[in-house]
């Protein structure tokens, strides 16, 4: 017996129907403008900081810097440099890239789910992507996390065209040897997902030689990566702090890591259980068929698996593996070594987008014509009305992101503007030295200089540029150099942090010791300016 078959062209779409080519990118600038609007108005941060002191300083300066401390950051704090010196530092100019990477992710996810699962499972995970709290808070800050999300998508994008040969010239494993090396520059985790590429061609009957040079390509990748992966193996002492916090909650394992709020988190797993339950199925009921096939219609089916050029990997596969692996390897190496944070499995919001869409997609997909008589056009509606579920959810999430205390209630624009506001040019400033750099109000005066514009600070020791850190040294105000330095200002401001049961009174005694008294005091969200004056009764 003979049996023919129909041989696919390589380029062919995997499902019927193709978007027209503008909407990924229309959908990527909708990513982008919704990671802009309002990105502004959040004060910066303490991570955000280190991103916006590393890139204003200058290039030997900052090899010293990371020679010590953020090697696993610096590829981004190189590249915002080169941004911060042509459109400078602003809030919304150190954001804008990330607005950007936000918006290629989007059209990445787009392609990825139409190549996978067709053109209208491509436009919700779209949607989805653009929305995802994750993704629209990491489009609004002064960090790499939405690179690398962009370049977890593409990657995946770029692998499955090879895998089908859309891709057929070397030249292209070259690029995807690259991309795995510029991965682990921008973010040494993003070599995880070398084990997702894997579990894809592994599912998928990826061919020998697919096999081989997918290999040499990652090999190459990493080799050429080795240098920053050796200088953050050198500097893990950095994450150390970790070990102190609680990094693995049910909160955070549920809703932190991609979903950001509770209501989000319940609708966008329950859509991502009938993406799972519903493979399954199908995947059982495939099995179950091949073992009833007669002889024949076996043997037909082995040699249509065994031609095949070459299978294409499932889309639940690719979004599960994307969504889960990373995460999971992080959690299970968390068991030894202090390593996990939310923040750093944002590379699989691109999975978390697609796993949502699939789920949506299938949940409409399934039987319902015998119970509602509902017909494909009426399915395409209800996925609408299901997508527009999950955007209206996340709609409160979004607009809190664009609050001025969104950013881990950071007040450092608010500390700025009272100063300018009260403070007088030729008085001093110092600032609460007892918190960790990342909180120090002494930051408002790095990233929102203009409130401080004359003012002496006459705590500082080491200006970040001169320094290993990417933060400033500074005495404390018990200090004797201090302590001389103020002789000089007849009226000096203390900027203390403060949480909402806690007010640091770091520096009064010494300045009591010296004279001082408060003439007025002022509160921020997070902090607490007070006003200090030689021989002045207190006041507010």
């Amino acid at each position: 017996m003979r049996f023919t078959r129909t041989v696919p062209r390589p380029d062919a779409p995997l499902h019927s129907g193709r978007l027209p080519r503008a909407v990924p990118w229309a959908l990527g600038a909708i990513g982008l403008l919704l990671a802009v609007w309002g990105s502004w108005i959040p004060s910066l941060w303490g991570d955000e900081a280190a991103s916006v002191l590393s890139a204003k300083r200058s290039i030997p300066s900052l090899f010293t810097e990371l020679a010590h401390v953020d090697a696993v950051h610096g590829t981004y704090y190189f590249a915002l440099h080169l941004w911060v010196d042509l459109f400078g530092a602003s809030p919304f100019s150190v954001r804008f890239p990330s607005a950007v990477a936000v918006g290629l992710g989007t059209v990445a996810v787009v392609l990825l789910a139409e190549r996978l699962a067709g053109p209208r499972t491509a436009v919700i995970a779209g949607v989805v992507y653009c929305l995802l709290p994750r993704v629209t808070y990491m489009g609004g800050e002064a960090r790499a996390y939405a690179f690398d999300a962009a370049i977890a998508a593409w990657a995946l994008v770029l692998l499955v065209d090879l895998m089908r040969g859309r891709r057929r010239a070397a030249g292209w494993w070259v690029v995807y040897g690259a991309l795995t090396a510029l991965g682990v520059y921008v973010f040494l985790y993003l070599g995880l997902f070398v084990v997702v590429h894997a579990i894809v061609l592994a599912t998928s009957r990826a061919s020998r030689r697919v096999w081989k040079r997918w290999a040499l390509a990652t090999a190459l990748g990493i080799v050429a990566a080795a240098p920053v992966v050796v200088f953050d193996l050198l500097e893990r002492q950095q994450v150390a702090f970790l070990a102190d916090r609680s990094t693995t909650s049910f909160d955070t394992l549920f809703a932190g890591l991609w979903f950001g709020d509770g209501k989000v988190a319940v609708v966008a797993w329950a859509l991502v259980l009938v993406a799972a339950v519903t493979w399954v199925v199908r995947r059982w009921r495939r099995w179950r068929e091949g073992r009833e096939q007669t002889g024949d219609a076996r043997l037909a089916s082995s040699v249509e698996r065994a031609s095949s050029i070459p299978a294409a990997p499932s889309v639940e596969v690719v979004a599960f593996a994307a969504l889960l692996v990373p995460a999971a390897l992080l959690l299970l190496s968390n068991l030894v070594v202090a390593d996990f944070s939310a923040r750093y499995v944002s590379m699989s919001a691109p999975g978390a987008a697609l796993a949502v869409a699939v789920g949506i997609d299938r949940l409409v997909s399934l039987p319902w014509r015998r119970f509602t008589g509902a017909t494909r056009g009426r399915r395409t509606v209800v996925a609408g009305l299901v997508t527009a579920l999950i955007v209206v959810l996340c709609i409160p999430v979004y607009l809190a992101q664009r609050t001025p205390y969104a950013q881990n209630s950071s007040d450092w624009a608010e500390i700025s503007a009272t100063m300018k506001a009260h403070a007088r040019p030729g008085q001093a400033v110092l600032f609460d030295e007892d918190v960790r750099p990342s909180r120090n109000p002494r930051l408002a005066y790095r990233t929102y200089a203009a409130g401080f514009a004359g003012l002496a600070d006459i705590g500082l020791k080491t200006p970040y540029w001169e320094s290993t850190s990417w933060h400033d040294i500074a005495y404390r105000v018990s200090s004797a150099v201090v302590q001389q330095r103020l002789t000089e200002y007849p009226t000096v401001w203390l900027i203390e942090y403060r949480t909402p049961t806690h007010v640091d009174d770091y520096g009064l005694d010494g300045l009591r010791t010296a004279g001082y008294v408060a003439a007025a005091t002022y509160r921020t969200h997070r902090s607490e300016i007070i006003e200090l004056s030689r021989g002045t009764t207190t006041g507010e």
